[in-house]
């Protein structure tokens, strides 16, 4: 026997959308082979709009006839065979893609989803707490997730990205993780890498780049620089209001772009600059944050890169640092998000200068490029004459080399630095000690199943595409919208944290506040509930 659908549609006030709604269902829906009926939930009071309230109503007055159940906004329309309304072995979410744009996060499962009779029954239906707009599918899911309903897998790479979708958490700030391994080095407030301007990387600034780091800042009351090419350059800081601020200048203009991150965390960040189309791109944690228009670059042959300070050795940065690399081109987003969850040589581009944090000797950190774009430790608090050597150290460490044994560098070796690697000899009293730190970048999250679906939307008053409104909402101060915000984040979920605290058991279906004030039929096959909530 055939499985039978009920796709209940929450409603009130949208009878033009109505009208649409219902003949082009029946129209996609004819030929599909689906046992259905279409199910309209009409809210007949003033209080707020309870989408879960009248789901769960629909849901207890028509089980008996039903095998399982669709949730349907009245302005979404399937226009594809991808909107597969049969029925589901697993929660299923149909609308993936709405007015050509992919949903806004992976975790979204409104506007039209699916669920079979007796999962819905485990979870206890829709918590009908939320009055109002937003929250009920968040909190949906998480009972899916409580009760071990059969659900896919997802890696939370916290994507802020405008072009992609979102995690969810990401909207809120929160970080997901998956582990990376990375060797640091620590910067205190006297201590930065100087790198000479020599061969292939003395032009790069002139033309097409990429640059990329990871640190993990600390707060201090200064604005700290953490990659920087003076005078009139480039420019990464970490300001004392917790912004990451990227600066290029082109045309004795200074364009910023500034994304707010808390300190103490690691943060993969990225600029690009492509010559051709004068983009000028930022990346933070593999997500595209903002772009601007610099159509002239100053001429910056010459000038001395520094991580971790400015040229006048002022404003230090104080953190860890890993990783930072330059390309001679400019890389794409997906480049950029391969850095960011694999490693450097994964990308089809070689970098030009690759300081990994993990070789040195006197006091140079080893490029593991072949060019031996080696850098130069120095003490910021010394002689400023005192680090400066044109001696070049290459990769095998034959070259000579200035030896400072009496100073600490940040490798933590009170003796000189020497050669890591397989190919190296050792070159002071002894190997230094590296320190390596496993961060996290994202972690698996548990989502429905997704058909990938292609709707259109009716649209609203607000002018907004489908996708814009979600996340308007999510961001909005009206009352209603941030007390289900409370309600989720405090007694839901607690931040990041997945351990659903409301009482399931008594909060959902079994919930009787509610009555039933009309059911008729409609529209000859279906049928128009009027419920007071």
């Amino acid at each position: 026997m055939d499985n039978k659908l009920a796709i209940i549609v929450p409603y009130r006030d949208r009878r033009k959308q109505l009208d649409i709604f219902i003949p082009h269902m029946d129209s996609f829906l004819k030929d599909k082979g689906i046992d259905y009926q279409i199910i309209v939930a009409e809210q007949r009071d003033d209080r707020p709009f309870n989408r879960g309230k009248l789901c769960n109503v629909v849901f207890n007055t028509v089980k008996d006839d039903f095998d399982y159940f669709c949730f349907h906004d009245v302005n979404l329309l399937p226009l594809t065979d991808d909107s597969d309304y049969s029925y589901p072995k697993k929660p299923t979410h149909l609308a993936s893609i709405v007015d050509d744009e992919y949903i806004p996060y992976e975790e979204f499962i409104g506007g039209v989803f699916l669920i079979n009779k007796e999962h819905f029954e485990q979870i206890n239906g829709f918590c009908d707490e939320y009055w109002g707009w937003g929250y009920e599918d968040n909190d949906l899911l998480e009972r899916m997730r409580t009760k071990d309903i059969p659900l896919d897998s997802f890696v939370d790479i916290s994507s802020t990205s405008k072009n992609e979708r979102y995690s969810f958490n990401q909207i809120y700030l929160y970080n997901n993780y998956v582990k990376k391994n990375l060797n640091k080095i620590t910067f205190e407030k006297n201590t930065c890498i100087e790198v000479e301007p020599i061969d292939n990387i003395d032009d790069l600034t002139n033309k097409s780049f990429s640059f990329s780091i990871w640190v993990n800042p600390n707060q201090e009351d200064y604005e700290q620089f953490i990659l920087t090419r003076p005078p009139i350059g480039f420019g990464i800081t970490y300001t004392p209001n917790n912004n990451f601020k990227f600066t290029l200048w082109g045309g004795n203009t200074a364009y910023v772009i500034e994304d707010y991150r808390i300190p103490n965390e690691w943060y993969h960040l990225s600029m690009t600059y492509d010559k051709d189309t004068e983009e000028f791109n930022v990346y933070i944690n593999g997500s595209f944050i903002d772009t601007k228009k610099v159509s002239t670059l100053e001429d910056f042959s010459g000038e001395w890169f520094y991580i971790g300070a400015n040229s006048e050795k002022k404003n230090c940065f104080t953190g860890d640092v890993s990783e930072t690399t330059f390309w001679n081109v400019s890389l794409s987003q997906d480049d950029v998000r391969v850095l960011y969850i694999e490693q450097v040589e994964d990308l089809i581009y070689n970098p030009i200068l690759w300081y990994k944090c993990n070789r040195g000797y006197g006091n140079f950190i080893l490029d593991e490029t072949s060019y031996d774009n080696n850098g130069v430790f120095r003490n910021v608090s010394k002689d400023p004459n005192q680090y400066i050597s044109k001696q070049k150290a290459d990769r095998s460490g034959k070259n000579k080399y200035r030896d400072w044994n009496t100073e600490k560098f940040p490798f933590g070796s009170t003796e000189r630095l020497a050669l890591i690697g397989n190919k190296a000899k050792m070159v002071g009293s002894k190997f230094i000690a590296h320190e390596k730190e496993e961060i996290i970048l994202g972690h698996p999250i548990k989502i429905p199943n997704k058909r990938y679906g292609v709707y259109k939307s009716l649209g609203d008053d607000s002018g907004m595409s489908y996708k814009e409104s979600i996340l308007e909402n999510l961001q909005s101060f009206d009352p209603d919208i941030l007390l289900n915000s409370d309600i989720f984040f405090d007694e839901v979920r607690l931040g990041t944290r997945t351990t659903y605290l409301l009482d399931m058991d008594t909060i959902g279906l079994n919930n009787d506040d509610f009555k039933i004030s009309s059911r008729k039929e409609y529209e000859t096959n279906h049928e128009w509930l009027e419920i007071i909530t």
